[in-house]
């Protein structure tokens, strides 16, 4: 699931929007309304997200962001122990793996 800059983001790209040329300045605006109105409307359907779900989902983006470079071959068993435990196993594992690297 996206959030909402990054689904503008998307958008933009899809329709090759330039924010910056200025001759189009009213075009540009309605077309990030629009992007908005959907993001609420159509892509964030909240009959069809479970609110815990979202919340796990951002979190496990948080954590691929933190833990990339750290744990690069082992990220993607970490985000999926976070997804079914709801427990960083990472922020244990850290200073074990700090300390075996200093020893």
């Amino acid at each position: 699931m996206l959030t909402i800059e990054e689904y503008i983001s998307q958008m933009k790209k899809k329709d090759k929007l330039d924010e910056f040329n200025f001759k189009n300045h009213a075009e540009n605006m309605t077309a990030v309304i629009k992007y908005v109105m959907e993001y609420f409307n159509t892509y964030l359907d909240p009959e069809a997200y479970n609110y815990e779900n979202i919340k796990t989902e951002q979190a496990a983006l948080k954590i691929e962001q933190e833990i990339r470079s750290a744990f690069p071959k082992s990220k993607d068993f970490i985000i999926d122990y976070y997804k079914r435990y709801k427990t960083w196993i990472d922020k244990g594992l850290k200073p074990l793996i700090d300390h075996n690297r200093v020893g």
